[in-house]
């Protein structure tokens, strides 16, 4: 599970610095899954804990939380202090896994941009109740029938429709 918490649990953690958290999550030695995340994610090994913006302790959190492989991914909102970059690029590795090796991803967000073709399935929330859960294809859909202009074909327009 990866959460917006993590910097919390971590705050005591003041000088470590990011290399030594992935390498321990990686079992101590830095797996080439652990080179990947930090290659995908621009984390620099060196970075000290405490002087981390949001952004790179969100970087340091992903590789230490992703760095052992797993059947099931749970993202609450997991890439809000991302910058475009390095958000497509974990989504396409993301994307990747569950093609590879059948992981299963469940990525909660309001953030839409750049999901369109993303995912297989789709669960709308709204107020804490499921609006309806569907193919990824219906949304297409109903995002093509939602209107023109730029917001045609979004993930966006379908929500909103």
């Amino acid at each position: 599970l990866v959460t917006a918490q993590w910097g919390e649990a971590v705050s005591s953690l003041y000088s470590a610095k990011a290399g030594d958290l992935i390498r321990s999550a990686c079992g101590g030695e830095l797996s080439a899954r652990g080179k990947l995340l930090i290659s995908v994610l621009g984390v620099d090994q060196e970075w000290q804990i405490g002087s981390l913006s949001e952004g790179q302790l969100r970087r340091v959190q992903l590789a230490v939380k992703l760095s052992q492989p797993r059947d099931l991914l749970l993202l609450d909102e997991a890439t809000t202090d991302l910058d475009l970059v390095v958000r497509r690029n974990l989504l396409t590795l993301l994307y990747e896994e569950s093609v590879r090796r059948g992981t299963t991803v469940v990525y909660c967000t309001h953030i839409f941009d750049g999901l369109e073709g993303w995912a297989t399935h789709v669960a709308h929330m709204s107020a804490g109740s499921l609006v309806r859960v569907c193919d990824s294809s219906e949304v297409d859909a109903a995002a093509s029938a939602a209107g023109g202009g730029e917001e045609s074909g979004s993930m966006f327009a379908a929500v909103q429709s």
